[in-house]
């Protein structure tokens, strides 16, 4: 498998000369990842079935779809994308028994909580508060939350599945994951996911037809 990491927003990594990306542009922008199968054909991929809802993931085997006018959003960039690069979306019933691949989005949506106290030698040189200090502490606990939200997109190879009718395993050929920090606004986390999709489209110029 071969991937790729960049951040939401290309022009960061590629317009700038620092090693390390800016740090506001983590805050504001989710970090896309992509991964494929080497010896995928996307080439030779031709129809694809996208369903029309997003599975959200619950504890177990639980799970919900979204499936609200934001959710419709993020599909049909997705459908666009794809669209683009020359493959045919297929859908009704048996599409997704002749599609060439299908894409699966699922979105996960955490909160995540950081308890902090103890010594710490931070991110200052030796000596910064001067010569009789070495470290830094908080002499009470601190705790913060924050929520974040991965979008993931799995493609799969629905005419290379192995085993038997039923119980093949399909292979995963194209694998993306998009991380963000979530402000609780739906307009504008929705147009981070979708800067996403386009950044991993982007990031992926192998997917595309013979057309």
């Amino acid at each position: 498998m071969k991937h790729y990491l960049l951040l939401g927003l290309a022009a960061v990594l590629f317009a700038s000369c620092e090693k390390d990306p800016d740090l506001d542009a983590l805050d504001t922008d989710y970090v896309v990842y992509t991964e494929f199968a080497d010896d995928a054909d996307f080439s030779g991929f031709g129809t694809y079935y996208l369903p029309d809802s997003i599975l959200e993931p619950g504890s177990g085997h639980d799970a919900t779809y979204w499936k609200d006018d934001y959710a419709q959003m993020l599909v049909a960039e997705v459908a666009h994308c794809m669209n683009e690069r020359g493959y045919t979306r297929l859908e009704g019933e048996t599409a997704k028994d002749v599609a060439d691949v299908g894409l699966q989005m699922t979105y996960i949506a955490q909160t995540n909580q950081v308890v902090t106290g103890g010594y710490f030698y931070g991110w200052w040189d030796y000596g910064y508060w001067g010569p009789w200090w070495d470290s830094w502490y908080y002499p009470y606990p601190v705790t913060y939350t924050y929520d974040t939200g991965t979008l993931i997109i799995e493609m799969a190879d629905l005419a290379r599945g192995d085993g038997e009718v039923s119980g093949r395993r399909l292979p995963i050929v194209w694998y993306v994951n998009a991380q963000g920090y979530s402000f609780g606004n739906a307009r504008a986390d929705i147009d981070l996911l979708l800067r996403a999709v386009d950044q991993a489209f982007t990031q992926s110029p192998y997917i595309k037809t013979n057309d």
